[in-house]
């Protein structure tokens, strides 16, 4: 490909970045790795430390339910902005700045005041919308022949993060105590933000010009379908965090062995998280791809609804693969679904609002169904249903078409 034919796809010049700067490349894989790492540890490291937290600051339940909800309803709202922070900024520039902000938020929330608590909380989640939205930019943008191998770094990195931040959470807090624990996990936002540091140079302005114009996204069906795809994946993950505990234990699981699982079905998405997106990349459509991975998430839905004992253990396990493999394909598509890295920046925005959108009614309706029930035998079929949602949209949001 030429520097104009580049520069017209909304691409960096080629012989500025391969020519003038050869260690551009493997840094920024670098760069993009680590910033898996740190994207998801800052939010899961609260679920397993709400109790210390609530008797630090005497919050109720829903209180300390409110942190999760906080957070969701910052990425609904500040998420399509992203692209205009990057656009002005830089995208590098914007990254970096959204880093330091989960930092500056961490230590806020550590603050001796419930105020602090939540003002943290939501500095954390607008700092999080930056590399969230941007990054699949990056990818579009400097690596168009490597989509599928790229995101898999980063999803499966992100899926790592997601389960250090609830492994860490309780040996750092017995150690040191909570305050800590909250902020050393983030910390590894810092270390992203100074690898990003080189970069900031480039000053990389996408054209707004480049791609679909933003408002025409809100009238594509393929971009609902990409944006609800996304939604039901990031509802079966934040409403495993909130209610697959009391689930499990309702069955006869320890606390223990429940919280465990939990932390399992987060890593034991890493594997499909790497194998996912290179298969999907190279196929004409992810029809299939889509129907397989919903079927798995069917399958893992149906055996935590209806079993017990060791049954039940690997249904939450299945239901961890679909989820990892649900998520990765989601990222996949703001690539494969868009011919630029502008568009692509657009549909993150889009998909990530009105997904998380969809993610923040999940455990609000699960409880729900709870508190009317007196049961847990109904939402345990959450999960199934979620497959079938998976499914169903999966196979229209992967037909080979672009917004």
């Amino acid at each position: 490909m030429t520097d104009l034919a580049h520069r017209r796809a909304g691409l960096p010049p080629l012989r500025r970045v391969h020519r003038e700067h050869p260690w551009r490349m493997p840094i920024l894989v670098v760069a993009v790795i680590l910033s898996g790492l740190a994207v998801r540890s800052p939010i899961t490291v609260m679920g397993p430390l709400g109790q210390q937290i609530g008797d630090a600051y005497g919050l109720s339940a829903a209180g300390i339910g409110a942190l999760t909800t906080v957070t969701l309803v910052v990425f609904v709202v500040a998420s399509p902005f992203a692209t205009t922070v990057g656009r002005r900024l830089g995208i590098e520039l914007a990254v970096v700045l959204g880093f330091l902000i989960v930092v500056a938020g961490a230590v806020v929330r550590t603050l001796p005041s419930t105020a602090a608590l939540y003002a943290g909380t939501v500095l954390v989640a607008l700092g999080l919308c930056l590399p969230n939205v941007l990054l699949p930019m990056v990818i579009r943008r400097d690596f168009p022949r490597s989509i599928g191998t790229m995101t898999a770094l980063f999803t499966s990195t992100m899926t790592v993060s997601g389960a250090l931040g609830s492994f860490l959470a309780l040996p750092l807090t017995s150690q040191w105590g909570w305050h800590v624990a909250i902020t050393v996990i983030p910390a590894g936002a810092l270390l992203a933000a100074v690898l990003w540091l080189p970069f900031e140079r480039e000053h990389h302005q996408p054209d707004r010009t480049a791609g679909v114009p933003a408002g025409s996204l809100w009238r594509s069906p393929l971009a609902w379908q990409v944006t609800a795809f996304f939604g039901m994946q990031s509802l079966m993950f934040y409403t495993a965090v909130a209610w697959l505990v009391p689930m499990l234990t309702d069955r006869g699981m320890s606390a223990a062995a429940a919280s465990g699982l939990l932390g399992m079905l987060a890593l034991i998405g890493m594997v499909p998280s790497l194998l996912v997106p290179p298969i999907a990349a190279r196929g004409r459509d992810q029809v299939v791809v889509a129907a397989l991975i919903g079927l798995v998430q069917l399958v893992g839905g149906v055996l935590v609804a209806t079993t017990t004992g060791a049954a039940l253990a690997v249904g939450v396990l299945v239901v961890g693969v679909g989820s990892g493999a649900g998520m990765s394909l989601a990222y996949s598509f703001l690539g494969l679904r868009t011919g630029t890295s502008m568009a692509a920046g657009r549909l993150a925005g889009m998909s990530q609002s009105g997904g998380y959108a969809i993610a923040a009614l999940g455990p609000v309706l699960v409880g729900l169904a709870h508190e009317w029930s007196g049961s847990w035998s109904g939402p345990r079929w959450t999960y199934a249903i979620v497959g079938l949602a998976t499914l169903t949209l999966g196979m229209l949001a992967g037909r080979a078409r672009r917004v």
